[in-house]
Parts: structure tokens; sequence; C-alpha cells
């Protein structure tokens, strides 16, 4: 738990163990109303999306993680289905697509982040393995503050984002 922070977990491999993992969180900062959750599962992707207010704005924020042998028609098709065009958006994730490497698969998701507005908000090293299959994206209009944390308990680094 993080003291000033709600959290939102989803464990949809708690039923199905064909591959284990910690599931997908979010922390929403108190005083932000949730205005809805939805879960997402779809072929080989899983995540969270929260719509948030505060005050006359409206966010919509999703966290997904890829399984590494997804399509990237399917996944680009999912963002496309879950981004919501009249709110702000923030869209991070465990796509594993490694940014630092050119493929067909990083451009064609590149492509689609730029079709809905969205702009790339961390590049860095996201793992141990020196990779940056964890991706975070927001509406390009938008400020902001983002950056990792060191993790004890996986090889991934934990993403964060503060709007301004």
């Amino acid at each position: 738990m993080l003291n000033g922070f709600n959290l939102i977990d989803f464990y949809p491999h708690a039923i199905h163990l064909h591959r284990p993992h910690c599931g997908i969180f979010a922390y929403v900062k108190e005083g932000l109303q949730v205005d809805s959750i939805e879960f997402i599962e779809e072929e080989g992707i899983e995540g969270i999306q929260l719509i948030v207010s505060l005050s006359e704005k409206h966010y919509c924020l999703t966290s997904i993680y890829c399984h590494p042998s997804t399509n990237v028609d399917n996944i680009c098709d999912t963002i496309h289905s879950v981004v919501t065009p009249n709110y702000y958006t923030v869209l991070l994730g465990d796509i594993n697509i490694d940014q630092f490497k050119q493929t067909t698969q990083l451009k064609k998701l590149q492509s689609t982040m730029h079709a809905l507005n969205l702009g790339q908000a961390h590049i860095d090293e996201t793992t141990d393995n020196h990779s940056s299959i964890d991706h975070a994206y927001i509406t390009r209009q938008q400020r902001f503050e983002s950056g990792s944390l060191e993790s004890y308990w996986s090889d991934h680094k934990i993403l964060w984002f503060h709007i301004l």
C-alpha cells in the first residue's frame, strides 16, 4: 500500500494459472473521483481502465499487460477500442515490444499511438534486462512528469505519472 493512494487491482489468472504473474494494479491519488472501472481481457491482453475526474477534467487511465506472443495487430486493435477520445488519456503497461529495437511491430504500435494523439512519455530502460518493453503514452497536449522506480518483487520497474 502507498499512503495517500487507493489501490485498484486485477488478478485474472488467480483462476486460470496458464501464466503465473503478479496481476495488474494501479494506484490512484486519494481525492480523485473514480467514475468507472473496467477490466480488459482480450486474447493475450489484460488490463484495467479507469475513468477519473478532477474538477472539470476527465482522464482515461489504462494499464495493460500483453503476453510476449500477442500479435501486434491485436494489441493495436485493443488499444483503439479502449482509448476514449473525449478524455485526457494515460496508457501504460508491459506491451512486450522493446522500444530500443526498431522493429515492424514497434513502428505499427507507434503509428497507432500517433493516430490516437498519444505521445511517448517514457523510453528509458524498464527492466533489469536493459530492455524497454514497458510503455507509457499520454495525450499530447497534457503536461506531466513521469519516471520509473525500482521494485523488489519484479525484474520490471514501476512506471509513474504526475499530471500537471
